[in-house]
């Protein structure tokens, strides 16, 4: 799994150019995940124990990023999330740099969860 979640991680990265400008969260214990919400069920929330730094500018919320789990991409940051809830293992997520889902709150990009 945490092969996975690393080559996951660098697929993320290679393929997104404003990876390391974007909201982010290191070090982060993922402190509430739900689905379900704004009129579908495709989209997902997690909330994270530490605040979001470099908030891209449509973001507001303090401690939280969207998805939605209608894509392959989507399952597997489900899964990831899910895993590292679970195990209470910290991680590092990056957002795409836009609020697709929800006016305020950034989408994820990738999840990294940490050894």
């Amino acid at each position: 799994m945490r092969k996975l979640s690393s080559i996951l991680s660098l697929v993320m990265i290679l393929f997104s150019t404003d990876a390391f400008s974007a909201s982010h969260v290191y070090n982060a214990k993922i402190t509430s995940l739900y689905c379900g919400y704004i009129g579908t069920t495709e989209n997902c929330s997690i909330k994270f124990d530490k605040p979001i730094l470099q908030k891209d500018a449509c973001h507001t919320s303090a401690e939280r990023m969207h998805f939605k789990v209608n894509t392959d991409l989507g399952k597997a940051l489900l899964a990831l999330a899910l895993a590292a809830q679970a195990s209470k293992k910290n991680v590092d997520v990056f957002s795409t740099g836009q609020c697709t889902i929800a006016p305020n709150i950034v989408d994820v990009n990738w999840i990294e969860i940490k050894g």
